[in-house]
Order: structure tokens, then C-alpha cells, then sequence
């Protein structure tokens, strides 16, 4: 899952064009509605509580709804409300979206200050310099937040089982595939519906629930079969005082990992449970990455035929990584790295053809496997996939303890301190090989492991400090912490600040549980 900003005005036109269009141009005059029976699209559909306490979850999204939350910050149904006589004022989902002074477009403002510079010193700026420029003229650039933009994405064996398994596999994988969103975003809405208030936004507060838009597209950019869905969630949130304000995105990015992971494990789960495919590492992965888990039985080679966006930009990555050792003499840092990997997926973004409908898409997918498995090998795709089989795992606590002991080393690899967000995600790294019967008993499992990891058996909870200690009891209802205390990472015991107990070694190397032997099948 990604999660990328949405601009005012600009947000809007981005989830007309790019999301709730697939990134297809439609005619002059072509509604939305109309787009998605002509191409066979699905249409939009609201989500969340913040959606339901505007009455409109579970419908479809139209384009004037759109534009009047995502575009003005009102409620999505806005033009209806005025049509029956109700008041503009009716219409508001608290202040409206804060205006800036319009600017120059960022390249020619960076290529001014460049300018300006080697007027003032008869010099080019070093990289350091340029870079300091760029960061100035990027911060000038200030735009109202209309929303966020979120992309849940199975891994593409999924999607080529969706494209090639025929119709009854392609509805097991969709059902999978939106039941693991529906997973993910129910959670996410759990930990991220949050709002700010007081002098500065000091205190965060409870917000009710979410205002989300949910698209699902079938392709890529290149045409390669790639079932994704974004979901936009709007930067609107009534507090549970009744007050609509901006949501607290704070909570949004610090879990947006954990929700990620959280979605592949539960699209395993989903998946494992309709089809039963079993899951494995690719192998051939890229050396100090986490290895990819791919549907067992589907061609490697398959995989990589269908993944030129990827290679497109990992291609242009290496290129712009190589360029910037050789500006500044190192390795690029994380921030670094970022930077680069979205330059990169940028300069290699491609114009989408001609809409397709579903048929003809199945229709080019299939010639294009046959090219390059051969039409029997493709015929027999799905049986090679489905129908297999895994254990069940019931872990006793002495277990638990020892999956809590191996999160916590691992993290510990990677981050001198963590909070409950960084074990949760490597939590349902840690858990996704297992099977349990029942989704209910794997909810459970991964709470109690995230329990034990972040308690003080295992990490110790950095103290808040004495101002915070000292300050009136204001309490979220959600948690039970203070509100000057931002839910997740740091207050409470299932959501700090943590470091390793005193006494703790680290191992030489990550402890997984996933080996060649089932490890649920040692749990016995």
C-alpha cells in the first residue's frame, strides 16, 4: 500500500483523470457513469463511518459528489442538497480549504534561484546548494490537502492468476483481493481517525470514522494485468464533539507499513481460503530486501513478462542511484533513496492507450502468456495454482513468546527504537506462512504477539516527558491516553516508543519462522 498526497482543486482533477478514470482520456462530454458502462469499469464506491454519517456509504460515486468534497470541501452531495432548497451553509464540512498565492511552476522557480545564485557569487551551485534551493522553492509551494490517496496492490502472480484463471478464479481473486482492503482500511480507520483542536492543534482528539472513496483498475500503465484499488480518503473527519476539522494524517503515515503488511496477510488468508494456493519466496530476489511471496505454480518467467513497469523503473533507479554517487561521492540515505525511487517512476511514467474492456484485456493477456509459455502450459495455469493445501497452526504461549522474541530481534536490526507500528508490521511478516482455521484466531494471535513484543518483557517503554506527565487529564475515549499524546507511538502499552530490554545481544543474523519445514507443522 502507498499513500500519497491529494492537493485541493488539483486532488480533484487527479481522482477524475488518473483514479476513477483508470487514467484513460474520456471524450468531451462523457460523464463518469457514462465511462464505466461503455468500458465495463467498476464505478467508485463510498466507504467508512465518515461516509456513512453523510449517508452515502455503500453508493456509488458520481462526479459531482467528487467535486464538491474533494474539490470544495463540502459534502459529496452538495448540488443535491441546494437543488431541494437546503442552505449553502448545510453543505459544510467545517473551514473551507485555506487559500495560497498562486507561484510560478516549482521548475522554473528552481531554475530562478539557480539563477540568482550564480549572479550573487559568479558561480554554479554545488549539488548541496541546488539541492537547498530545490528545498526552499518546495516548501514555498504550499496546497490546501484535499485528501490522501491510498493503493493496495496484490503481488503480480495474484493479478496474473486474476488475468489468465478464467472467470470463476477471476471472482475468487477480486472477493480476496476486497476483502483484504476492507481489512486493512477497517483498521486503519481504528488507529487513524483522528482530528486536531486547541491552540495550534495540540490536543488530538477522536474523529467518528473516515470519508473514503474506493476505484478498482485491472491494469497497469504498460497494459499489464495489475488489479489494484485506490482508495481516497478525505481530508474531512467530524470529531466526536460534532465538529468537523482536517484529519491528523500523523497517525496515517506513521501506520501506513503495518497496514500494508497487514493487507498482503490478509490477502494470503482470503485467497488461501477460496482457492488454495499456497504462498512461497521468489526466489532471485534482490539481495537486503524483504523476499516477495508469490502464488506457487505460477512461471517465474510469466512474472517477469508481465512486469515492465517494474523493471522500467528499477532500470531508471539504478541509473539516477549510480549518477548520485557519482555528484556526491556516497550512497544515497534513505530520504535519498525516496527521493530518487519517485524521480524514477516519474521519468518512466508512460501515456495509457486506448481503453480496453475487460474482454479484450483477457483477450491480449492470453495471447501474450501463450507467446510466451505455450498454449498448453497456459491452459493449465489456474490447476497448476489451486487446489493445494496447508496446515493449521493453534501456538501455545511458550510459542507466542518465542514469535514476540524474533520480532523483536528483528526490528531491532533495523531501528534502535521502534513503536507498536513497526512491530505490528513485522508481525504480520512474521505470522502471514501461518494458517489458523478460523480469521478470528489469526486477530487474535497477532494482537497477543504485538502485546508481548512491545511489553516489558521484551522492550522497554521510553518515558514521556515530566511536562506531559504534569499536564490536566484530557482522555481519548479511543485509548485511554492523554490527547496531548499522538495515538500509536508513544503512551501507551500497546502503542510506544520502545528499545531492547538491558542485557538483550543482538543475533548475527534475522530469525524468521518461515524455513523449509512449515513451522506451524512443529507447533504439533
Amino acid at each position: 500500500m502507498t499513500v500519497h498526497k491529494l492537493t485541493a482543486g488539483d486532488g480533484y482533477t487527479y481522482l477524475t483523470r488518473q483514479v476513477a478514470s483508470a487514467d484513460e482520456v474520456r471524450p468531451a462530454g462523457q460523464s463518469l457513469a457514462e465511462y464505466y458502462t461503455e468500458r465495463g469499469n467498476p464505478p467508485g464506491v463510498w466507504m467508512g463511518k465518515g461516509a456513512a454519517q453523510l449517508g452515502v456509504a455503500g453508493s456509488e460515486v458520481s462526479e459531482a459528489q467528487m467535486k464538491a468534497l474533494f474539490g470544495k470541501g463540502r459534502h459529496p452531495d452538495r448540488d443535491a442538497m441546494l437543488a431541494s432548497g437546503q442552505p449553502e451553509s448545510a453543505t459544510r464540512l467545517g473551514a473551507a480549504y485555506p487559500s495560497y498565492a498562486d507561484l510560478a511552476p516549482y521548475a522554473e522557480r528552481v531554475a530562478d534561484g539557480v539563477a540568482a545564485f550564480e549572479s550573487q557569487y559568479d558561480r554554479s551551485p554545488s549539488p548541496t546548494e541546488r539541492n537547498k534551493i530545490a528545498a526552499k522553492e518546495a516548501r514555498r509551494g504550499r496546497r490546501a490537502v484535499a485528501g490522501f490517496d491510498m493503493v493496495f496492490t496484490p503481488v503480480k502472480s495474484a493479478s496474473l492468476l486474476w488475468g489468465l484463471g478464467g472467470p470463476e478464479v477471476r471472482e475468487a481473486v477480486e472477493d480476496a483481493h476486497h476483502e483484504a482492503v476492507t481489512s486493512a482500511m477497517g483498521w486503519i480507520e481504528t488507529h487513524a481517525s483522528y482530528t486536531r483542536s486547541g491552540h495550534g492543534g495540540a490536543a488530538q482528539v477522536d474523529a467518528i470514522g473516515l470519508v473514503a472513496a474506493a476505484f478498482d483498475h485491472r491494469e497497469s500503465r504498460s497494459g499489464d494485468p495489475d488489479l489494484h484499488t485506490h482508495v481516497a480518503v478525505a481530508n474531512k473527519v467530524c470529531g466526536v464533539d460534532g465538529k468537523w476539522r482536517s484529519l491528523d494524517a500523523r497517525s496515517l503515515y506513521a501506520l501506513g507499513v503495518a497496514a500494508s503488511e497487514r493487507y498482503n496477510t490478509r490477502f494470503e488468508d482470503a485467497l488461501a481460503h477460496r482457492l488454495g494456493v499456497v504462498f512461497e519466496e521468489r526466489r532471485g530476489g534482490v539481495a537486503g530486501k524483504r523476499p516477495v511471496r508469490e502464488i506457487a505454480g505460477m512461471p517465474l518467467e510469466l512474472i517477469r513478462h508481465f512486469s515492465r513497469r517494474r523493471a522500467a523503473i528499477e532500470t531508471r533507479y539504478a541509473e539516477l542511484r549510480r549518477e548520485y554517487r557519482a555528484a556526491h561521492g556516497r550512497e544515497p540515505d534513505r530520504s535519498a533513496q525516496l527521493q530518487l525511487a519517485q524521480q524514477a517512476t516519474l521519468e518512466t511514467r508512460e501515456g495509457k492507450g486506448p481503453a480496453r474492456t475487460p474482454a479484450e484485456q483477457v483477450t491480449d493477456w492470453t495471447a501474450q502468456a501463450t507467446a510466451v509459455l505455450g498454449e498448453r502450459r497456459v491452459s493449465g495455469l489456474a490447476q497448476d495454482c489451486v487446489g493445494r493445501s496447508e496446515p493449521t497452526c493453534d501456538p501455545d504461549e511458550r510459542q507466542l513468546m518465542d514469535l514476540a522474541g524474533q520480532i523483536v530481534r528483528r526490528v531491532a536490526e533495523e531501528r534502535s527504537t521502534w513503536t507498536v507500528w513497526n512491530v505490528a508490521a513485522e508481525a504480520e511478516r512474521q505470522l502471514r506462512s501461518l494458517r489458523f482455521a478460523m480469521p478470528e484466531a489469526r486477530e487474535r494471535m497477532t494482537e497477543a504477539v504485538v502485546a508481548r513484543a512491545t511489553g516489558p518483557g521484551l522492550s522497554i517503554r521510553i518515558a514521556e516527558p515530566e511536562l506531559l506527565a504534569e499536564a490536566p487529564a484530557l482522555i481519548r475515549d479511543s485509548d485511554g491516553q492523554s490527547v496531548f499524546v499522538p495515538h500509536g507511538p508513544s503512551g501507551s502499552p500497546a502503542a510506544t516508543s520502545c528499545s531492547p530490554r538491558t542485557g538483550w545481544s543482538r543475533p548475527a543474523a534475522p530469525l524468521t519462522v518461515h524455513t523449509s519445514t512449515p513451522w506451524c507443522s512443529r507447533l504439533r
